[in-house]
Formats: structure tokens, sequence, C-alpha cells
């Protein structure tokens, strides 16, 4: 019995033209999978390490302006920044904003990967950005009454760690 459209299959030519046709796409559509896969894994990375940071920069709100309750005869707040003596380098017991300057932290599971750094330092009324330099000796009065918190999140998946940004300052009654 004879079969209809003489056709039985494919040619050789066919299956070639194929298998090199499948040899260029197949890698390409593999990277591009592997691509959003890797994407998909660092946009989970950045609301968790925002996360992780609001929460740190919060804790650091909380605490008072300085460890002086006004600023001392001479006109200034604290003239070194970081934690007292006596608070040594348990974040429990930070008791002002500025304890937390050079703080370096590695989260629990599971953020095990994350980590944080804090940088606290004075800046003047008119440029709120750049830290100013506390002079040695400390002149009378110098001490503003603002201070720049940075807390800057890390993880292996980001480029560049993200940071948080914020002043506070001391609050007077009039």
């Amino acid at each position: 019995m004879k079969k209809r459209g003489g056709h039985n299959g494919f040619s050789i030519i066919e299956v070639i033209f194929l298998i090199v046709v499948l040899s260029i796409a197949i890698p390409s559509l593999l990277q591009l999978f592997a691509e959003n896969t890797i994407t998909g894994a660092k946009v989970a990375i950045l609301p968790t390490a925002n996360m992780l940071g609001v929460g740190l920069m919060e804790e650091i709100r909380s605490r008072k302006f300085d460890e002086l309750s006004a600023k001392d005869g001479d006109g200034n707040w604290s003239t070194t920044l970081g934690s007292d003596g006596a608070e040594g380098a348990v974040k429990a017991n930070f008791d002002d904003v500025d304890d937390f300057d050079g703080w370096v932290e590695t989260f629990a599971a599971p953020y095990a990967d994350y980590s944080a750094s804090v940088t606290v330092d004075y800046v003047s009324s008119n440029n709120l950005t750049t830290p100013l330099v506390i002079p040695g000796p400390v002149p009378d009065g110098w001490t503003p009454s603002y201070k720049l918190i940075q807390v800057a999140i890390d993880d292996p998946g980001l480029a560049v760690p993200i940071t948080l940004t914020t002043v506070v300052t001391e609050v007077q009654s009039l």
C-alpha cells in the first residue's frame, strides 16, 4: 500500500539544520534563565537589607542626643564620639547616638550573611552631609548640635552596601 504525500520523515539535511539551530538557541536560553534566577535572588536581598538597616537606625535614634544632658561649661557637647569607657562594646549599654560610632554588627540566623557598620559624625547646620573633623584641642563652643548617622548594610549578593542616612539634633526648649 502506497502512502499519500510521499513524505515518510525528516531528511538528513533537515535534522542537521535543526541540530545547528538548537545548539545556538539552547545556550542563550539557559543563560537567560540563569540571569533571571540571580536577579530574583537579589530582589529578595534588598528588602531584607533595608529592613535590617531601618531596625538598627531606629534603635540608634531611640537613644538621647549626647552623653551630656546639656552643653558643658565650655559650650560643647561630648568632644569624642564612640562608646564611653563604662559602656564598653556592649550595644545594650549604649545610651546616646554617638556611642554607635564605629559599631559593626553581624546578624543572627536567618540573616547571618548580612552585616552592618555605623558611623556618627558632627555636621554643621549649613551642610548636613559633610562630616566635620573634630579639632584638637576643641575650641570653646565648637560642637554643633547636629549628628549625621550612617548605617551601611552589606551582603555578599550586593554589589555595594546599601546606606541609610539621617541627621539628629538636640532638643532645646525655648
